[in-house]
Formats: structure tokens, sequence, C-alpha cells
């Protein structure tokens, strides 16, 4: 099989390192325009061919799955679409589905896996980040790309574009939130660290995620956001009464 990936971050890479544990002569190529991240994978041999830009790669690859921040995506499954045949499998990772909906509603089959990390870049990736995942697969006529997600040794979940950004809002995106406001309100404790209880480490954990990629996912899902925060302040309230 052959799979070019478009984004070397966290995300993308422990996605390559899957794919080759599960396949040995899988070859993978990667894209990669952040000089920073572009300069770490080129020291690695983890991908077989790295390019700057979608032109330079062939148009002979099996799959061609998208693994960049949210503003990027619309813009790379367009490019896609146009440069290769209906024969190569197209999909995204991206935690929210409204900037792309549009293409939903035209036959394009977006993809949510329900796994990660508070760390990023592909110099941290792991390929048992995949080992199991869940994977939420947005679209119709999605098997060939849940087929993909199986091979992996994903389970797949199926939903609407809409359900699923309620669903994640409410039970991903809201927590994240959380998790910023919570290390920045206790920050200025003494011993914080050292002394915090397990529940309270958890919560930190997510707060140390990459603020500027939770923050695309924020403001894509902003009116669900808004309600949830609304719902949640209104059970605070009561338990604090």
């Amino acid at each position: 099989m052959k799979v070019l990936i478009i984004g070397s971050g966290f995300m993308g890479t422990s996605l390559a390192l899957r794919l080759k544990q599960k396949n040995s002569e899988a070859s993978v190529s990667c894209i990669e325009q952040n000089s920073e991240a572009k300069a770490e994978v080129d020291q690695s041999d983890i991908y077989d061919q790295i390019y700057y830009e979608l032109n330079e790669a062939s148009d002979s690859y099996d799959a061609v799955i998208i693994c960049t921040n949210i503003t990027e995506v619309k813009k790379n499954v367009e490019k896609c679409q146009e440069k290769f045949t209906s024969s190569t499998l197209i999909t995204d990772i991206s935690s929210t589905k409204k900037h792309i909906s549009a293409l939903i509603d035209e036959g394009y089959v977006s993809s949510h896996p329900i796994c990660g990390s508070e760390q990023s870049g592909p110099t941290t990736a792991n390929a048992d980040v995949f080992a199991g995942a869940r994977v939420v697969v947005v679209g119709h006529d999605a098997e060939r790309v849940k087929n993909f997600w199986q091979s992996l040794g994903c389970s797949i979940f199926e939903m609407d574009a809409k359900t699923h950004d309620k669903f994640f809002g409410y039970l991903s995106h809201l927590p994240h939130l959380m998790a910023f406001a919570f290390d920045k309100l206790t920050d200025s404790i003494p011993h914080r660290d050292n002394l915090m209880p397990e529940s309270s480490r958890e919560l930190l954990r997510l707060g140390k995620s990459n603020e500027d990629l939770w923050n695309e996912i924020f403001k894509d899902n902003k009116e669900i956001l808004d309600e949830s925060v609304i719902g949640f302040v209104k059970h605070l309230t009561n338990i604090k009464n």
C-alpha cells in the first residue's frame, strides 16, 4: 500500500508508524511545510519520501490522509480531489466537521480518530496511539474509508456532521476548554505540581495540549461550545447555591 500523509505532526507521524507496524511493505510519504517539523522528519527514517508541496508528489497513491490543522484541511482536500483520481482514497482526521460540511454534502468522507496526546510534533509520535482506536467516519458511501481504518485495528462509528460536532463539543471540546481554564486558575498556587491529586493532574495534562490547535477547534465549533459552556455554568451555579 502506498500512502501519502499531509502534515507530519504527532498524529500524522503516529499514523505513518502504525501503517508500517501493520504492513512492513507499506510505503508512506509525507508533505510538510513547517520548516521545523520538516527538519525533524528529514532526520528520521519514518517516511519513504518527504515533500514540501503537493505538486512535488506523484499521483499514484492508494490513500491520502490529511493531518493538518483545521484551517488547512478544506483547501488540501480540494487540491487532492483535483490531483488524484477516484481510485485514491482521500480523508482527513480533523476534530470538527463544520469547516468541511459542504464537501461532506458533496460526497466527501471525513474521519475523526478518537485518540491523541497533549504532546505535539513528529519526534513524539507513537504508533500505539492508533492501536484499538475508535474512529468516527462522517459521510456517505464510506466503505473504503472504514476498511482503511479497520486495517489498522481501529473500530468504526458513523455519524453525520452535525451530530458529530455536537457530541464532541460537549464530550471533548468542553472538557479541554475547562482544562485550559483550570490550568490558568491554579497556575499561581504554591506546590501545585508536586501535591495535586490525580483528578487535577489529568485536567492539567489536558491543559498542556497545543493551544493553537485547540483554539482552531473551539473557533470552528463555537456555536456548540457556547451552548455547552452556558449549560455547564448553569449546573455549576446550581451546585454552588
